[in-house]
């Protein structure tokens, strides 16, 4: 369990923390450039949400991480890949596939977690009630997978 609290509140307090600049770039992509005055109010559309989505996506994400490390190196060191490739170039190959696939894994979560937020930054949405309700009636569960593929094809190489 040390690693689902340690990601949790790992991933929960830094997303919230850069959640006002996240809340800026979705209001500018958004909005053509414009920008309504940034108060406390504006800044801290979604933050709950943010928070909130930020639990789950964090703790799944550290133990997938690691206990993809765990299986990998445990693979690596009883087959002939170890000897076959020096640790300076395999240890880098393992730390990206198990990222890939924790990306992967986690973003069962994180993209429901990424198209609520928005809505909410956006100020399309008051809330996350509002915003799952939005979302569900017109698309249904789908609606929150919109942008699933571009996303997790972007995250891969930046988590890694």
């Amino acid at each position: 369990y040390g690693l689902m609290i340690a990601g949790a509140i790992a991933r929960s307090v830094s997303a919230t923390a850069v959640h006002p600049l996240n809340v800026i770039k979705t209001m500018l992509q958004m909005r053509s450039g414009k920008m309504p005055p940034l108060t406390w109010k504006v800044l801290s559309r979604g933050a709950g949400t943010q928070f909130i989505m930020s639990i789950p996506h964090g703790a799944l994400n550290f133990v997938v991480t690691e206990s993809m490390k765990k299986e990998l190196a445990f693979v690596t060191n009883n087959s002939t890949l170890s000897r076959l490739i020096p640790f300076s170039i395999l240890n880098p190959v393992l730390d990206l596939f198990s990222s890939a696939i924790s990306t992967f894994i986690c973003s069962i979560v994180s993209t429901p977690q990424m198209v609520l937020t928005d809505k909410i930054m956006a100020g399309v949405c008051d809330n996350m009630f509002q915003a799952i309700f939005s979302i569900y009636s017109t698309y249904g569960i789908s609606g929150f997978y919109i942008g699933w593929l571009p996303s997790v094809f972007q995250k891969i190489p930046s988590y890694s």
